[in-house]
This record gives C-alpha cells, sequence and structure tokens, in this order.
C-alpha cells in the first residue's frame, strides 16, 4: 500500500510539536509511492531533513525531481559486481546504480550519499571487493548491516517490517544465510579489512564485523534471549507505516490508529506499548531477543 497523503498531512503539526527533524523514507522502494515528490515537499515545508534507502534504478532517471527535495540519499547496493548484483536483486542494473552517486554529486554535491552492503551468502565472500570499490567512489559514508533473518522467518511477529508480509520458505532462506565456514573466514579477516580500509573509508560499522559474526552463528544455531539488552529507539522515534498507522519501531507487531484530536504521538496506545517495551520480558522477548541494538544496549 501507498502512504495516505492526508494522514501524513494531519501528523505534521504534531511532528512540529515535538521538534521532529528527520524524516527517513523507506520501503520497500519509497520511489514507487506515486505521490512521492508530494510528501517530500510537505517534509521539507515543515523544516525537515529528509532522508531517503533506495535501491536507486528509479531515482536514477529522475534525479532532477527529487534532489531539491532530499538533503541524504543512502543507496543498497549490495554487490561489487554485475554478476552478484543480479544473483541477489534479479535485475541486470549494476553499472547504473554504481555511478549514480557521481551522478548526484555533479548536480548537488551538497547532498550527502551513502551506500550500504547488506552481508549475506551471496556477498559475504567479496567485502574486502566491495570496500576497494567504494572507497573511490564519491559517497560520504558506507553502511555494512545484516538481514533481519528473524522477519523473513516470522513477518507476523516482527511487524512486517520492510513490507515483508509472507515467511521465507527454508529453501529460500537458505540462500540468504551465510555458512558457519564464511562466518569463521570473515572474523579472521576482521583485523585486516579495519585496517587496510579503516583510514580510506568511513565506514563505522566495520567495528562491528565481531557482532555481525556472532548474530550469523547465532542464527545458523539458534538464537537465545538477549540478556540485559534494551534500546531507546521506540522512546525517540515513531514508525508511520504504509498503511499510515503509528507504531514505536519497525519490528514490533502492534499498530495504532492515527486520531488526531488528542496527541497521535502520545496516545494511550502508543504509550502502553512503549511500557510493555521497557517492562515486559515476554514482549521484549518477542520484538527485540534477534535485534542487533538491543544486543549493543543502545
Amino acid at each position: 500500500p501507498d502512504l495516505p497523503l492526508g494522514v501524513y498531512g494531519s501528523l505534521l503539526p504534531w511532528f512540529d510539536q515535538h521538534g521532529v527533524k528527520t524524516m527517513i523514507w523507506s520501503g520497500g522502494e519509497p520511489l514507487l509511492h506515486p505521490e512521492f515528490d508530494r510528501l517530500l515537499n510537505l517534509a521539507k515545508g515543515h523544516g525537515c531533513y529528509n532522508t531517503v534507502i533506495t535501491n536507486g534504478s528509479i531515482l536514477d532517471g529522475c534525479l532532477d525531481i527529487y534532489l531539491p527535495l532530499l538533503d541524504q540519499v543512502i543507496i543498497s547496493l549490495d554487490a561489487h559486481s554485475s554478476e552478484v548484483y543480479e544473483a541477489i536483486r534479479g535485475i541486470d542494473c549494476f553499472y547504473r546504480i554504481v555511478t549514480l552517486p557521481n551522478k548526484i554529486k555533479m548536480k548537488n554535491p551538497a547532498i550527502e550519499v551513502a551506500v550500504c552492503f547488506l552481508i549475506q551468502r551471496r556477498n559475504i565472500d567479496y567485502l574486502a571487493h566491495f570496500l576497494e570499490m567504494v572507497a573511490v567512489m564519491p559517497v560520504d559514508r558506507v553502511a555494512l548491516l545484516v538481514p533481519d533473518f528473524s522477519g523473513f522467518a516470522n513477518p507476523d511477529e516482527r511487524g512486517h517490517s520492510f513490507g515483508r508480509i509472507r515467511a521465507a520458505t527454508p529453501e529460500s532462506l537458505a540462500e540468504v544465510v551465510p555458512t558457519l565456514t564464511q562466518v569463521q573466514d570473515l572474523r579472521n579477516k576482521q583485523s585486516e579489512l579495519n585496517r587496510h580500509f579503516g583510514g580510506r573509508v568511513n565506514c563505522p560499522t566495520l567495528q562491528n564485523l565481531d557482532q555481525y559474526c556472532s548474530y550469523f552463528e547465532d542464527t545458523i544455531r539458534g538464537f537465545s534471549p538477549a540478556e540485559g539488552g534494551f534500546c531507546l529507539f521506540p522512546f525517540r522515534k515513531i514508525v508511520v507505516t504504509a498503511t499510515g498507522r503509528l507504531k514505536p519501531c519497525f519490528f514490533v507487531a502492534e499498530e495504532v490508529e492515527v486520531t488526531t484530536d488528542i496527541d497521535p504521538l502520545q496516545s494511550p496506545q502508543l504509550t502502553s506499548i512503549r511500557y510493555r517495551l521497557h517492562n515486559d520480558a515476554a514482549t521484549r522477548d518477542r520484538s527485540c531477543r534477534h535485534c542487533l541494538q538491543t544486543k549493543r544496549g543502545h
């Protein structure tokens, strides 16, 4: 579904009241929204910093429309070659996407450009090749990420995060989860990667590789509940779903209808969800046990 323009517009005065200054647009692919430029304009009109997380395939053809409305572009790249890109994405547009940061910077050098590499079975062996490639690209930041494997397997429990509706089959999940051999190889290489790329690429998440390897091992061998983990995301941010409902985190299943007769960001329903995330071990175990933010205690 597409986020209703009217629902978003009705929330903006409340965002103003709470001092919200950053909008992060994600999906699915947010540029598929038929009125995405109007959503960005509404946010800009309220003084917001617009960040879009995109695969870049649509943005490449309409830079003149969107760049004046954006402050940061985060491109999901995930590959160092057209062969790996096509194996992961199922489409052949690697060279179009890999040249996108340069096109953006040529048109507007002030826009921050970041690229993401979602570590998975098909690309984990090529992380050094990817970092070598982006080291010579005009990007401001590189982010290494890991998939939400729990959301793949149990989308109902993980709030259908990022548009995921159906559970992945064991066969398709196996295509994404790295092998233990691959994980051990990455663990053995992490010091070398930090030494070689730490001064060449602005990639703070290089420091997380050990945590990522443990996360992969937990996925393969079976998770245990996070011990004492706690995350501030539900208390500092708000998620507006594609259907125009609210929830305090992407990975929380409960959603709340927007009512503008009271403050929707502090409604009794949202307050109740936040309270349970803070105080109820069963709720936190269901929503947070597999989350790296919780494991880090952020």
